[in-house]
């Protein structure tokens, strides 16, 4: 696919035109506070930290027993200082009435650990970048200042812990509105996707000081246990090679892979074609005649006998290199990951993320056959930089549990900021005419994106109307994975 002109300005005229329907409004959150009763037979201590646009929060709320089935749970709401509404019930009938989505637990983690019905079982948990809108609330508001307060408390007894947030309510957005939440989350997109070019470079000494500082003190070893753990060697095994991986990318797949192709193209093919000239010098028809001949034979014992064989090894050695690069990023960014719950899951998880991967790939080459001037470069565009997108935030997901299902769902919710992070990848893989070349500045590339996508934080909740376009490859894949593999509960 060649970007055009023609895609440019098609591409500048379609978000002017793009509209969607209006939005119950957003809750933006100026303080949050948490009243925990001491030593409570429930509770630990419960944080809570606002983001910087006051749109999201995130709570620690570690529960050291077993909810009992008479826990009470309370809320009531002041807008603009008028009481609009205050309910008690017990947990297990709120849980009942849908007062906690699934849309709230995808934001728990460790993932899978809480569920919508009783009892609450004892856990630490943490509620990530919960985006609490109006939505969330059983009935319409104007826009205004808002006070909520959820308390929860034992039959006939005091409150054991209280949130209250103050904020207020959004006035309903525009198209304009939306069109620029859209424009600023493809910008956001674009900026964090870059990132990874800085981070790359004091990641690996903020890793390795941490391990050093870590380190367990020196245990004197006996000479004959034969044991070779001096701290050099520790050092060696543990250190952060994020760097070191990156630049063996560059190397292999650059420095030996598309250097060995140019060197062939560009100068010993002219070199051959300059040499025959000369010994024909005599008849330049029989010297063409001969080439003719010569330099199809040629490309293709090249390609036979080292591109192919270096292509598949190269893409062997990158996959190992990639999984080395994420994993190092993801500790020291995350912590230990989470891996699903068992062997038989992750693997069915890998094998339909490949296919519905390699589906994907085919529906994006197939829209860009729409007989549509710039529509078809614009689709294939579009679904080039979701799947980047995906390639390098799934590393990070994988490690934080998260099943497939769940990471295209986000995508497809959230497309905006993720056509913006996969866009540079898209844009630069497509310049090269060649496919091989393409999957060389592919591998150079992407071990930076996959640092940008572990560091990325997305821009969520600007759009009304997800971009389902893995939906019909899901719906493929899972016909496909049910009569080769088996039945398999996927989506």
């Amino acid at each position: 696919m060649k970007i055009s002109a023609k895609l440019w300005s098609f591409l500048a005229a379609i978000l002017v035109t793009l509209t969607f329907a209006d939005k119950t409004p957003d809750f933006k959150i100026n303080t949050l506070t948490i009243n925990n009763t001491p030593d409570n037979p429930y509770f630990e201590n419960w944080s809570a930290e606002i983001s910087e646009s006051g749109d999201r929060f995130s709570l620690l709320f570690p529960i050291k027993k077993d909810y009992p089935e008479n826990m009470m749970f309370g809320f009531a709401a002041e807008l603009n200082g008028r009481h609009v509404l205050s309910m008690e019930m017990s947990v297990c009938d709120g849980l009942e009435a849908g007062l906690a989505d699934q849309s709230m637990l995808d934001h728990v983690y460790p993932p899978d650990t809480l569920h919508l019905s009783c009892p609450v079982k004892a856990g630490d948990y943490e509620l990530r970048d919960y985006s609490f809108s109006a939505d969330n609330i059983p009935f319409q508001l104007a826009a205004g200042d808002l006070f909520v307060k959820f308390f929860n408390f034992e039959p006939n007894g005091e409150p054991i812990i209280t949130i209250t947030m103050e904020g207020w309510l959004l006035t309903q957005r525009s198209t304009m509105d939306n069109i620029a939440g859209i424009l600023r989350a493809m910008y956001c997109g674009f900026i964090d996707s870059l990132k990874g070019a800085t981070v790359l470079f004091y990641m690996d000494k903020q890793i390795n000081e941490r391990i050093l500082k870590n380190s367990p003190a020196k245990v004197p070893l006996k000479k004959d246990s034969g044991l070779n753990n001096s701290p050099a060697k520790l050092k060696e095994q543990k250190e952060s090679k994020i760097l070191k991986r990156t630049i063996q990318c560059c190397m292999l797949n650059g420095g030996v892979f598309w250097a060995s192709i140019f060197i062939f193209e560009c100068g010993l093919l002219p070199f051959l074609k300059y040499l025959l000239t000369i010994i024909f010098g005599h008849s330049p028809g029989m010297g063409m005649f001969v080439w003719s001949w010569m330099k199809p034979f040629l490309s293709l014992t090249f390609g036979t006998v080292w591109v192919l064989p270096l292509f598949l090894l190269s893409r062997i050695v990158n996959s190992l290199w990639f999984q080395d690069i994420a994993e190092s990023a993801y500790r020291h960014r995350q912590g230990r990951p989470l891996l699903l719950s068992s062997v038989s899951k992750l693997v069915a998880d890998t094998l339909f993320s490949i296919l519905v991967q390699a589906l994907f790939l085919g529906q994006g080459m197939l829209v860009s056959q729409v007989p549509l001037p710039a529509i078809g470069e614009l689709l294939e565009l579009i679904h080039m930089c979701l799947l980047y997108a995906l390639y390098a935030f799934e590393y990070k997901w994988f490690n934080m549990g998260w099943e497939l299902h769940r990471r295209l769902t986000f995508i497809e919710a959230n497309w905006p900021y993720f056509v913006g992070f996969g866009f540079p990848l898209a844009v630069l893989t497509q310049l090269p005419n060649s496919h091989v070349i393409s999957g060389c500045v592919f591998s150079i590339l992407f071990p930076l994106f996959i640092v940008s996508g572990n560091e990325a934080q997305p821009v969520t909740g600007v759009c009304d109307c997800p971009l389902k376009l893995f939906s019909p490859v899901i719906a493929i894949a899972n016909t496909l994975f049910n009569k080769t593999i088996g039945p398999a509960n996927r989506r």
